[in-house]
């Protein structure tokens, strides 16, 4: 009985699901877009030289690459921390629109896990 109840509010009640998109990044203007910049221009260059396997422009590929992949990995395992971080700066800038719609996108349970980190950010 409470399956078919189930079966029918996820055929007919459309819901929100967050972390389901790769290209959503959280904290990806913060802390990811520049370092992909810089590889990705590394690349290029590196690219348009030939790639050679050794040098300086080898070199610089991989290390703007790793930087990159690093800081991409820290967004992803972070993501709900991120999201809540950007909520409390929108609250903080007083910007009540962008912060309801910041809550909005975030499920009401979601929401209040991080409230006490929301809370500590407006208070220091």
């Amino acid at each position: 009985m409470l399956c078919a109840v189930e079966c029918a509010t996820e055929a007919n009640i459309p819901c929100k699901v967050l972390g389901d998109s790769s290209y959503n990044v959280p904290g990806w203007n913060d802390y990811v877009e520049a370092k992909h910049s810089e590889a990705r221009y590394a690349y290029l260059v590196w690219l348009q030289d030939g790639k050679p396997r050794f040098g300086f422009l080898f070199q610089r590929m991989q290390r703007t690459r790793a930087n990159f992949k690093l800081a991409f990995r820290y967004c992803r395992q972070h993501e709900l921390p991120l999201r809540a971080d950007a909520c409390a700066n929108n609250l903080k800038n007083k910007d009540p629109i962008k912060f309801w719609h910041s809550v909005n996108k975030i499920s009401n349970s979601k929401a209040t896990k991080y409230i006490s980190t929301i809370m500590l950010c407006l208070n220091v």
